[in-house]
């Protein structure tokens, strides 16, 4: 998506208590360097798995149907970038969830619609996403460009935050997996 660098990018998520609102701070903080811009639903279902996370990820979209992917982490722990991805047709996804299924079980399904905008330029990334059972949430990546520091990104994304008007108190460093799974023994 962007040009490769040597360091990972940094990432943040935090609760959203107004979405329509941080819908449009995400629109006028990006402006003009909004270059990706489009919505979608997205199914994650996660098995039972013992060496790791394993997930199948479906989209639901209204423009041409793209690849679905099946997701394997070491462990949960683990960070997205260091995943093992598969991509499969659509077609598969519904024969391949069963066998999943018989062979592992479902440990959780995150279900959301993700609003996605990327801005190349300044090579950044945010998902806005209403996350069935959990609420509403923005998550920010921003790589670390080679001719940039680490200290000059954290304060970039200090500013995109701050436009954004992302509280510290909002953040949240759980997985969506996470926080389906404590809801659920909540409920129980």
């Amino acid at each position: 998506m962007f040009p490769s660098t040597t360091m990972a990018p940094i990432e943040i998520k935090a609760r959203v208590h107004d979405f329509e609102a941080m819908k449009g701070r995400v629109l006028k903080a990006l402006g003009t360097k909004l270059t990706f811009n489009t919505e979608y639903n997205q199914y994650d279902t996660y098995y039972n798995c013992t060496n790791g996370v394993m997930m199948l990820r479906e989209f639901t979209m209204t423009m041409d149907p793209k690849d679905d992917v099946l997701i394997w982490r070491p462990s949960q722990d683990t960070r997205p970038s260091d995943s093992v991805i598969t991509k499969i047709k659509p077609a598969e996804a519904i024969s391949l969830s069963k066998a999943m299924f018989k062979a592992y079980g479902h440990l959780a399904i995150v279900k959301k619609r993700r609003h996605v905008y990327i801005a190349h330029t300044i090579q950044v990334s945010v998902n806005l996403d209403r996350v069935e059972g959990l609420g509403d949430f923005i998550s920010l990546t921003v790589w670390v460009r080679e001719d940039q520091s680490l200290e000059e990104t954290k304060a970039h994304v200090a500013d995109i935050r701050q436009a954004l008007d992302i509280k510290d108190e909002d953040l949240v460093t759980s997985t969506y997996l996470d926080l389906t799974r404590a809801a659920s023994e909540n409920k129980a």
